[in-house]
């Protein structure tokens, strides 16, 4: 008896587990397509293709977001011992997280800017940035091709 239940609970976490993975996964891959149109459009590919994608694990360790909060996200942002001045965010934070999506987007940002304090050239694209809320998403854009992503991002989301 206690091997059926030991069976079952190990098959029950099993099964919570991919559960799981599969809707993160879903996220990523359903947006996929967004950062291959992005790399494909700009001008200067460089900026875009040394940036790292966000994912569940670069939404924590980097912005701080945990995935239960965020419905949609879309992006890359610098290396974290990189950082450079170009970078395209697109959340959409689910009921109730608002407030905090907002303000921990914001304060990265703001972080950002401190670490380029000493390079003039990217820190002028990261105040320079495009901040907005489109259909829910915040949107955050620099970079000398900014227009370009933006409006891949708001023709691409939906």
């Amino acid at each position: 008896m206690k091997k059926i239940l030991i069976g079952i609970m190990v098959f029950a976490s099993v099964f919570l587990l991919v559960g799981c993975d599969s809707k993160e996964e879903k996220i990523e891959e359903k947006n996929e397509y967004i950062n291959d149109l992005v790399e494909e459009s700009v001008k200067n590919g460089y900026e875009v293709e040394t940036l790292q994608e966000l994912d569940s694990n670069i939404l924590m360790t980097s912005l701080g977001l945990d995935a239960d909060e965020v419905e949609e996200y879309i992006g890359k942002i610098p290396v974290y011992n990189n950082p450079v001045g170009t970078m395209y965010i697109a959340i959409k934070p689910k009921k109730g997280s608002e407030k905090r999506v907002k303000k921990i987007l914001d304060l990265y940002v703001n972080t950002l800017e401190l670490k380029l304090s000493e390079n003039e050239d990217e820190l002028k694209k990261i105040k320079d940035k495009t901040k907005q809320e489109y259909k829910g998403y915040y949107i955050y854009v620099s970079g000398s091709e900014k227009d370009t992503i933006l409006k891949i991002l708001k023709d691409n989301i939906k």
